[in-house]
């Protein structure tokens, strides 16, 4: 639950295959960052899929990599290697 102290990180969870409004994904991320009264120090987008539809995912969000100067850490859960790879984007 927020609170106005502290809020180390908010998270949203994502298949690969169901990326149409990631962009809206974005935009509470980055809310939940730059809100005066929340501030979480972190944002994170977890995205479960296989190689190929991780793969779009990562395409398109390089698509949309043009937002406000905040990093958004994605988590890509590979469900055919059962393996999970980082990275961080920061949408400038």
């Amino acid at each position: 639950m927020p609170n106005n102290k502290k809020n180390l990180v908010v998270i949203e969870v994502k298949l690969a295959n169901n990326i149409g409004n990631l962009e809206d994904d974005f935009e509470k991320l980055v809310e939940f960052k730059i809100h005066k009264h929340l501030k979480y120090i972190y944002s994170v987008e977890i995205i479960i899929g296989d190689e190929s539809s991780l793969e779009r995912a990562k395409e398109r969000i390089k698509q949309m990599n043009e937002h406000k100067d905040e990093k958004i850490i994605i988590i890509e859960f590979n469900t055919e290697l059962w393996k999970a790879n980082d990275w961080k984007t920061s949408r400038t």
